[in-house]
């Protein structure tokens, strides 16, 4: 089996409760609705972000003073083209354990801010990732274990 047939097996099924506010995203869809920073200074506006300006940027900068600023028009991501938004795959073969592990890793633009306690808000963040992570037995490929993260807004 191949591990884009092993991908698609055990692809989830994501399903938004009808609240939801914050969508996924591509990594393009990401960059192109961004901005970057650098000392606080905007080096590259909406629509000039590639990822050869990143790597440039990166190499001459310490990434505590360099910022991606998604424009807030993004905040919600790509809910009206949902079924082209993808979903990235990282499959690794786990040989001490004989097991395969598929992790579906969602971007979304941002994340919003959740009530702890008595109406106190806090959370909010742009730049979102989630994940599912399922292991498999690689000779029968049955389901081991599997983890998820949730998306909260």
């Amino acid at each position: 089996m191949t591990y884009n047939q092993l991908g698609s097996r055990f692809s989830p099924i994501v399903h938004f409760h009808k609240n939801e506010r914050y969508f996924p995203c591509s990594i393009e869809f990401y960059l192109e609705n961004s901005s970057m920073w650098k000392d606080g200074i905007e080096v590259f506006h909406v629509g000039e972000i590639t990822t050869d300006n990143i790597c440039k940027l990166a190499a001459n900068s310490s990434p505590d003073t360099t910022a991606l600023n998604i424009r807030e028009s993004a905040w919600t991501g790509q809910k009206d083209t949902l079924g082209s938004v993808p979903v990235y795959t990282i499959i690794t073969e786990l040989k001490e354990e004989d097991e395969y592990l598929i992790q579906y890793v969602f971007l979304y633009a941002y994340n919003g801010d959740l009530d702890v306690a008595c109406g106190f808000k806090a959370g909010a963040h742009q730049c979102d990732i989630e994940q599912v992570s399922l292991y498999a037995d690689k000779t029968t490929l049955s389901v081991k274990r599997l983890y998820y993260a949730a998306h909260g807004t």
